[in-house]
């Protein structure tokens, strides 16, 4: 309940100022004891002021003047306002407050059923929350409010990652996540500094041997999950929200697609729908999954039939249990979660093997692209094998 103090807006010599009213009980009655108040822990009568209620709105104080300066009429003005304010409903936005705004963004995310996003926004917000702090503090005054938050905050934010041994990409994606945050929230973000940029790199693609040794630890259900990105290229959305309806048994396809259900949706990236021809042995596997999956519509759904947010966590689990862990990344150093396995990299080795033995017009359908540029990204990784056999027969001393 909002707090709700009676006072008695006194003249001081020159001065106004503002004293709580003393309360005294008389005959098992409440009464104000007018125009008398408590000055540094002494009762003090200031005969000249009139009566004011003063609330909290924001963390700031509020004052109301009481229409009526006899002392039964202001003691019932408070009375009514208590009451009020203890039956209200809150209209003020949540959103205000760090700690509010970063519960509602949390919810907001799993509720259009964004988990992996809501799960990012939570370490993300745990990191930047701490360096929000009052400047010129030695003490390291905590700031409690969005509104309070400026460009040093944020930049003390970056340099924590850059200290910490982030990649320069990981920098760029935590300053997406909190900016997302920020207009969640409604702020005005005029004094933000430049968003981090990082070097393209070219694709990463997994080695036949860390193809197999991941397939081999896999059980069933991460079985089909590799499959869907390695053999289909399916994106990681795309993974979550497949459906058995999407698969088209007898001519051996997959189709990309926008979904409208009860509890979740789905939006196909670039609003471009896409055939998939699905090789022989993942048809098989699909197969023998939907039948042990009667009655349920979504390929890799949880126990509940509802999307699985958490694919890369169990990704990463799959590849400690494996030993494929690089043991030099910051994510195996602190969570023993290795950075160099996620779902899209599997996607990248998909391409990658299409452009061997495909052409780039076709890759590019299949796998979704936009735009040719993209899918010509994946060309170095695509052609390095042979450029090093090309390497290797050149006669450099002849």
């Amino acid at each position: 309940m909002q707090k709700i103090t009676l006072c008695w807006y006194a003249k001081v010599g020159t001065k106004w100022q503002y004293f709580p009213v003393i309360l005294e009980k008389k005959h098992e009655q409440v009464q104000v004891k007018h125009g008398w108040v408590l000055h540094h822990g002494v009762e003090v009568e200031y005969p000249v002021g009139r009566y004011v209620l003063r609330s909290y709105v924001e963390g700031r104080k509020v004052y109301e003047p009481v229409k009526s300066n006899h002392p039964r009429d202001a003691y019932n003005a408070l009375r009514y306002a208590q009451r009020a304010a203890a039956t209200a409903v809150i209209t003020r936005d949540p959103r205000k407050l760090i700690k509010t705004a970063t519960a509602a963004y949390i919810r907001d995310c799993k509720a259009q059923n964004h988990l992996e996003a809501a799960e990012q926004a939570r370490v993300v917000l745990d990191e930047f929350a701490p360096l929000c702090v009052v400047a010129g503090t030695s003490c390291n005054v905590p700031v409690h409010w969005v509104k309070d938050i400026n460009r040093g905050h944020v930049l003390a934010f970056h340099k924590k990652l850059r200290d910490r041994g982030c990649s320069e990409r990981t920098v760029a994606n935590k300053d997406a996540r909190l900016r997302s945050w920020l207009k969640f929230c409604g702020v005005n973000m005029s004094f933000l500094p430049d968003k981090p940029t990082y070097e393209e790199t070219e694709a990463e693609i997994y080695t036949p041997a860390e193809v197999k040794t991941i397939l081999e630890a896999a059980d069933d259900y991460m079985e089909i999950v590799i499959g869907l990105a390695l053999k289909l290229g399916l994106r990681e959305k795309e993974i979550v929200y497949a459906e058995w309806a999407d698969v088209d048994w007898h001519h051996s396809t997959f189709r990309v697609q926008g979904k409208t259900r009860k509890d979740w949706s789905f939006a196909v990236k670039d609003k471009a729908q896409r055939l998939i021809p699905i090789p022989a042995d993942m048809l098989t596997t699909l197969s023998e999954r939907r039948e042990k999956r009667q009655g349920t519509s979504l390929i890799v759904g949880n126990e509940k039939g509802q999307p699985e947010g958490h694919l890369l966590r169990k990704l990463k689990q799959l590849a400690r249990r494996a030993g494929l862990n690089c043991g030099a990344c910051p994510g195996c150093l602190k969570k023993n979660e290795c950075e160099r396995w996620f779902l899209h990299k599997f996607r990248a080795t998909f391409v990658t093997r299409m452009l061997r033995q495909s052409d780039p017009v076709s890759t590019m359908k299949v796998a979704g692209h936009s735009d040719m540029a993209t899918t010509l990204r994946y060309t170095a990784a695509a052609t390095g094998e042979e450029m090093q056999a090309h390497a290797n027969a050149i006669k450099w001393t002849e």
